[in-house]
């Protein structure tokens, strides 16, 4: 039901629970990325998306640099 719920591949749900189960590991290996948000344009940003739902990932990207003018959308 979670991959479900997420729209997430059923195995990627169960490597990760694996993960966590086996080896107490909680983020990825690779750290992910470097914020470009301060905290305030963060809480904004999260306010907004808690109110809207974007189909595509490219609406939001384009909602942050209309928004924060950060993104390099070229």
């Amino acid at each position: 039901m979670i991959a479900v719920a997420l729209l997430l591949h059923e195995t990627s749900i169960i490597r990760n629970i694996d993960d966590y189960i086996d080896k107490q590991k909680l983020f990825p290996k690779s750290g992910g990325s470097q914020c470009h948000l301060n905290e305030e344009q963060t809480e904004l940003l999260i306010a907004h998306l808690t109110e809207m739902t974007h189909v595509h990932t490219y609406q939001i990207c384009c909602y942050i640099n209309d928004q924060f003018t950060i993104l390099s959308l070229g």
